[in-house]
Formats: structure tokens, sequence, C-alpha cells
């Protein structure tokens, strides 16, 4: 290859090195229009990549493709992958205090260690099971039952003391089995939802750093939140869902009570009613 082609790819370390860290993931894409296809490199971490990995990618292609030349039709993409990671608390901003302090929605998790997703999940749980005694447990810092909980998911589903990825999340719902997992980003984005179950737990990752959701509708100021479809919303009767009923627009029906035919003959006929059956 040229010094031009050297020099371009480069050019393309150097910009993914501008707009990366170690905690992201990056995938580049080339294309020509005399590819049969596109040239790629799956997501990997920064220290993954070189240029002479780029250049090798294409290169190896074009071995067998001599006759494409890399000029102005030659084009890429780069896709950049930030991981949400969970370890020890931080401390409060602005943000925090909102969602903690204003709207009442999230529980701080203020651990030294790296569990704050599995912590996490068990006061999200509490709070989904209703479960009064776990709920003032988890709320104590250092509690013995909490501690004991937190181990014994971390034992059972081999959490490594380090920072927390979904990964770890897949695993812990693997093992809790009746709870869907959801994790939110910073700006409210879903950036992962697990199989549907019975109960959803919903998890927000801010800051390097896993905060429990009890109230998810609270959370995106809204006076309702869908399970299924994971969406606010403000009225039922607005609100079309694939899971909702036919007949009342909501995913839980009322239970209809059976009507006894002849108790109704009797009151109509003793006020002198008529009834058609």
């Amino acid at each position: 290859m040229n010094v031009q082609i050297i020099e371009l790819f480069n050019q393309i370390y150097q910009f993914i090195q501008s707009k990366s860290d170690d905690k992201t993931k990056i995938r580049i894409v080339f294309h020509h229009p005399d590819f049969y296809q596109h040239v790629s490199k799956p997501f990997m971490y920064l220290k993954d990549y070189s240029p002479e990995i780029l250049l090798d990618c294409v290169d190896n292609f074009m071995q067998s493709n001599r006759s494409i030349r890399l000029d102005e039709n030659f084009k890429f993409w780069i896709y950049f992958l930030n991981i949400p990671l969970g370890s020890s608390f931080k401390g409060m901003d602005k943000i925090i205090e909102h969602y903690f302090l204003k709207t009442s929605c999230i529980k701080l998790v203020e651990n030294k260690d790296n569990y704050c997703a599995v912590r996490s999940i068990l006061i999200a749980q509490a709070y989904i099971d209703k479960n009064k005694v776990k709920i003032s447990h988890f709320s104590k810092l250092n509690n013995r039952v909490f501690e004991d909980e937190t181990k014994k998911i971390v034992k059972n589903c081999n959490i490594p003391n380090t920072e927390c990825t979904i990964n770890e999340t897949k695993i812990i719902e693997m093992f809790l089995r009746k709870y869907q997992i959801s994790v939110i980003d910073k700006n409210g984005e879903f950036i992962y939802i697990g199989p549907n179950n019975d109960k959803s737990i919903y998890l927000w990752n801010y800051k390097d750093h896993f905060f429990p959701i009890t109230n998810i509708s609270k959370f995106y100021e809204s006076k309702y939140f869908c399970d299924k479809c994971k969406k606010p919303y403000e009225s039922f009767l607005n609100h079309k869902c694939a899971s909702n009923s036919e007949l009342c627009n909501r995913q839980k029906c009322y239970k209809s009570k059976q009507i006894n035919v002849n108790s109704v003959q009797k009151f109509l006929t003793n006020r002198n009613a008529s009834i058609f059956i």
C-alpha cells in the first residue's frame, strides 16, 4: 500500500483514540462499491486495535480484489459502545439528588466494593415483592441480613469483585428466575431489557454505578408505566399495547363475578319488571 493509505489508517486510529477510553468498545466497518460485502472488525476495546490491524483488515480482503482502488468511493463507519459498569459509590450530585430526594424513585447503594449491581437488584426485588422486613434491612448500611443476601448471590452466581457489567446482571437474572431485569442509562434510555417474566426489576446506571429504581413511574415522572412495552403513559385510554386486554385496555383485567340468572329473575319479578334472556 502507498504512503497515503498508511497515513489514512493512522488518522483513523488517532481518531478512535481521541474519542474512546479503556472502557469503550469500538467497531469499524469499511465499504467500497466494488466490495461484494462490507469489511469490518467486531466490537473490541481500544487496546486490541492498532493502525497495523486496521490495515491488515482491508489489505487481506483486497489481495483477492486487486482491481479495487482505495479512492474517494472508499468509506468507513466507526461505532462506539460505552459499556455500562457498576462499582463503588462516588457520592451525590444534582441529578442523583433529583431522583433520590425530590421524586423518591431510587435508593442509594453506598457500597465500597464493586457489588452495587447485586445490592441494587436485591433492593429493587424487596420493593417489588413489598417485603417490608427486607426493605428495612436493606435500607441500612452494613446490615448483616443485607450482607448475607449479597454474599449468597455473589457465591451462587460467581460474581467477581470487579466492575459489574450487563453480563453479571444477566447471570443474576437467570439465578432469580421469576424476575426480568432492565437497565436504564443516564438519559433514561433502555440499554438492556431481559426476557419477559412475572416481575420487573429496573436499574439505573449512572457514572459507573447501579441504582435500584423503586418506582418506575416516578422515575419517568408519569402516572403509569407499561412493564411490557417499557413506556410511560398518562391514561389507559391512550396507551395501546399488544399485551393489553381488548375489553378494558389494561394488562390486568378486573376479575368478573358470575351472575346467578335465577336470582336476577326473582329480583326483577318482585319489582314487576321484565327480563329477556
